[in-house]
């Protein structure tokens, strides 16, 4: 767009155009004019309020205007008035997008401008013709108004029939004139904007078939800009996405490093500066995205059709689009972005490789070690092949048994497709756990597991004791309401403490194999 193009968009500006209204088009103009019937798709009805009838009917039709200029028409011709004879002059003031804000905001002024503007427009070129109507839209995107005035002069010559260029200009000098103390102008004559080297689409006014005709072609070539401008962005939000995922990867590694009491200070510092570095890096791609966005060029482009006042017209809409020269520019930048990131990937897999090989050696060392590595129990002397044994503490990885023969501790890996419980009889066969086919003693009971506990587990590993005593606390008091309910049943007055059977003693975990 040309700098000066681009500066008289930013100036109010108004216009007047006129048309003529045969008899066939009345009836619609009477309905879009005074908004009778159902009202038209593009405008809202929220805002109907705005709108206003100036001068003229508030309802009905302008038939009676439209049979004076007829009969005039036919007094001084001596036949009837043809099919497309324009019987009324239709005309519309619009504004600028700069000029439509001024007008919403003093609309009282600007009603009684527009009034004056139109009855000068009728005295000085109605040729006798006499205002019909005049009506203000506030309910379209677009603030303007309509009026309309007698299509044949008080001497029975239609009044459009006697206009050329030079009333054209003179009503355009009017309605700035009307406007000037609201700081509003008349548009540019069309010969000096063409002098000046303006756009043409933009100074002559193209036909709805030329329209449909050219548009699509502007529009497909500014698609094809958007897209390519689309997909690189697309990648350079995705390397985006990319380190912050691997910042929230990070910031989770370090948390589950800092719960072990046996984490390597080293690493946490490495991590702490790694997720800096991210975090930098992140700021950093985040900042060269909104730097790398190309600026946005807005396009008028055609969306449909609609019957407007002066005939069939086209609908449009401003879009955004982006220059040939903005996109080849983000596209220079996106490719040195993608170099430094391929770089720093190569520089942070790196940083990794080391950091796995110190982890395998720290865990060489930990592991030969029972009061590092209390996982790493050795089984007691006695007879190989499958043993079993009650269940006295798991983790996620091992489960730990006292094995029935011995009375040792004995572990294995925890098996995946059985629910491991508190004082259940598993099989141990190297590193083989399952529940046992054919089990040699009885389970134990969770009193006889929290007896033997303390002498396996708690010197060296977590304790379960607190669960397990909390959950034979519940199952007790779980026991003692069943018994008193069964009691209250049968009628008993006893009390269930005083029921011999209530409790049995605590056995103490011994050798009680089969």
């Amino acid at each position: 767009m040309l700098d000066h193009e681009h500066a008289e968009e930013l100036l109010p500006r108004v216009s007047v155009r006129l048309a003529g209204v045969p008899a066939t088009r009345l009836a619609f103009v009477a309905r879009h004019n005074l908004r009778q019937g159902p009202p038209p798709g593009y405008v809202d009805p929220a805002r109907a309020h705005l709108n206003a009838v100036l001068f003229g009917p508030e309802a009905g039709d302008f038939k009676a205007a439209a049979l004076a200029s007829a009969e005039r028409y036919r007094n001084r011709v001596g036949q009837k008035v043809q099919r497309k004879q324009a019987l009324l002059v239709e005309g519309i003031v619009t504004f600028s997008r700069a000029a439509q804000p001024i007008v919403q905001q003093d609309l009282e002024q600007a009603h009684a401008r527009a009034l004056a503007l139109v009855e000068e427009i009728v005295r000085t070129h109605g040729y006798g013709a006499k205002l019909v109507s005049l009506v203000y839209h506030g309910d379209e995107s677009a603030p303007h108004y309509h009026f309309l005035l007698e299509g044949v002069g008080a001497d029975g010559r239609a009044v459009l029939q006697r206009f050329q260029r030079r009333q054209g200009t003179q009503l355009q000098d009017l309605a700035g004139l009307a406007f000037a103390p609201m700081g509003i102008q008349r548009g540019i004559p069309v010969i000096q904007r063409m002098q000046r080297g303006d756009d043409r689409s933009k100074v002559v006014h193209r036909s709805v078939r030329q329209l449909h005709a050219d548009l699509p072609k502007e529009l497909a070539a500014r698609q094809r800009q958007v897209a390519a401008v689309a997909v690189y962005l697309a990648k350079l939000q995705a390397k985006a996405g990319t380190t912050e995922s691997r910042l929230n990867k990070a910031h989770a590694e370090l948390a589950k490093v800092q719960a072990q009491a046996s984490v390597d200070a080293a690493r946490v510092a490495r991590l702490e500066e790694r997720i800096k570095d991210y975090t930098v890096r992140l700021a950093n791609q985040r900042a060269q995205i909104d730097a790398a966005m190309p600026k946005p060029v807005e396009v008028t482009v055609v969306t449909g059709t609609e019957k407007g006042l002066l005939g069939s017209r086209p609908t449009t809409a401003v879009q955004s689009f982006y220059s040939a020269e903005e996109v080849a520019r983000f596209a220079d930048r996106l490719n040195h972005a993608l170099l430094r990131e391929k770089d720093r990937a190569r520089k942070a897999e790196q940083e990794r490789a080391v950091a796995q090989a110190q982890a395998q050696r720290l865990h060489s060392i930990i592991a030969p070690y029972p009061q590092l590595g209390w996982r790493r129990q050795a089984r007691a002397a006695g007879e190989q092949g499958p043993e079993q044994g009650r269940v006295i503490h798991m983790d996620q990885r091992y489960v730990y048994a006292v094995e029935a023969r011995t009375d040792a501790l004995i572990e294995g890996p925890r098996p995946r497709d059985v629910e491991v419980d508190f004082g259940m009889v598993l099989e141990f066969d190297h590193d083989r756990v399952v529940p046992p086919s054919k089990p040699d003693v009885q389970p134990w009971g969770l009193e006889q597991v929290i007896a033997a506990i303390p002498r396996f587990v708690t010197d060296r590993m977590p304790s379960a004791l607190p669960m397990l005593a909390a959950r034979l606390a519940s199952e007790d008091a779980e026991l003692r309401e069943e018994r008193r309910r069964q009691m209250a049943e049968a009628g008993s007055d006893l009390a269930p403490d005083t029921d011999d059977a209530a409790h049995a003693p605590v056995q103490a975990p011994g050798n009680d194999w089969a």
